[in-house]
């Protein structure tokens, strides 16, 4: 499948390449409905942030966590920490 060349292209990937694979699996999931508009939401956003090589949800459909790559130890991602709850998503304080 398109995800199992993904894998073995991350094996011997650069990290660019690395989130570039990262971004490309999220597409993926997104285009085959298992993510959330919540979830699609921030990873965007941490697509979008300076140093942010890549991210992608991870874990169970439907939620689960963001595995997000970086460039730089020190980027902090301007993303709300957020924690499933009934009928949605909390924002969660550090």
């Amino acid at each position: 499948t398109e995800e199992n060349r993904r894998v073995r292209q991350a094996l011997d990937s650069t990290p660019i390449e690395l989130g570039t694979l990262l971004n490309a699996s999220h597409a993926s999931l997104q285009s085959i409905g298992v993510s959330t508009p919540e979830v699609d939401a921030l990873v965007s956003k941490l697509q979008a942030t300076p140093g942010v090589l890549g991210a992608r949800m991870m874990g169970g459909g439907f939620g689960g966590m963001i595995l997000i790559a970086v460039n730089d130890p020190e980027v902090v991602p301007d993303a709300p920490l957020l924690k499933p709850s009934r009928g949605g998503f909390l924002e969660e304080s550090l």
